[in-house]
């Protein structure tokens, strides 16, 4: 099973030992945790009900944890000419209609529906580029760990369906 070429995590995106592969991992990823950031600090400007407010700024905090080390990384590495890519946008962004629609209508069961397949959707977006080869060992170890914590947090989310966001709600 693990030798599946069809599986998405044995598909080689990049050219293996090029450091290049490694800056375009780490620029995706910044992108999509940058997006989704924003996305959900429009979500709490939106929401009316105070428990969803800080349900969705905690979130909106999660991803700039995981958007800012990114940041820092980009910065370290050497200038390189990078495309724009449509895999750079959130899930939130793809969703965005729909999403707020929920929060206008405070319809908490949605809301919790969307944030959790964002925090899927960014999850497999990490075991993938934790699966390339190719990708220098500190860039993948660093975001191997990113992948634990994310995988942390989605729990957490999935919870959120099932318990009332009563108290506690911070990331």
């Amino acid at each position: 099973m693990a030798n599946n070429q069809d599986k998405p995590w044995n598909k080689k995106r990049y050219d293996a030992n090029t450091h290049a592969s490694g800056i375009a991992l780490i620029n995706n990823l910044m992108m999509r945790n940058k997006d989704a950031e924003e996305r959900y600090r429009e979500a709490a400007a939106v929401a009316t009900d105070e428990s969803l407010v800080q349900y969705l700024e905690s979130l909106a905090r999660y991803r700039n944890s995981l958007y800012e080390p990114l940041f820092e990384w980009m910065n370290a590495l050497p200038p390189t000419p990078m495309p724009i890519s449509k895999q750079s946008r959130s899930y939130l962004y793809e969703h965005w209609g729909d999403f707020r629609e929920a929060l206008l209508l405070n319809n908490k069961s949605k809301v919790v529906e969307f944030c959790e397949d964002s925090e899927k959707k960014i999850s497999r977006a990490y075991r993938e580029a934790v699966a390339q080869t190719g990708v220098p060992k500190d860039i993948n170890e660093f975001l191997n760990k990113q992948l634990q914590h994310i995988l942390k947090i989605r729990r957490k989310v999935e919870r959120m369906e099932t318990v009332p966001m009563l108290h506690d709600n911070d990331f």
